[in-house]
């Protein structure tokens, strides 16, 4: 049986890198999801709510009140619009609402 030749450490760092630049496409940052929130939810909305985490395509948003999540779901279809407006390139984006600190 023949040896295989080593593989260098430089091809692969390459390969990994390539794979986790890929993975992360479509991938939003912090910044993209914030601006993207006050945005849609408007600025009232955003003082009691906080983006949480983002799951495949789920946004988990904290509301402060039960008051403000009765709210927020009368108009999320407005805000997922609004979202996925922002984001048009991305994934399309639901949102999930639940009780937590802001």
């Amino acid at each position: 049986m023949e040896k295989k030749a080593p593989t260098l450490l430089k091809e692969i760092l390459k390969t990994a890198i390539k794979q986790a630049e890929e993975q992360k496409k479509g991938l939003l940052t912090e910044e993209e999801v914030q601006a993207a929130w006050l945005d849609a939810a408007g600025e009232n909305a955003a003082k009691h709510t906080k983006p949480k985490k983002m799951t495949k395509t789920t946004l988990v948003i904290d509301v402060d009140s039960p008051t403000w999540i009765y709210q927020l779901n009368i108009n999320k279809s407005k805000i997922e619009k609004r979202l996925n407006r922002y984001f048009k390139n991305k994934k399309p984006i639901t949102i999930k609402f639940r009780a937590g600190e802001c």
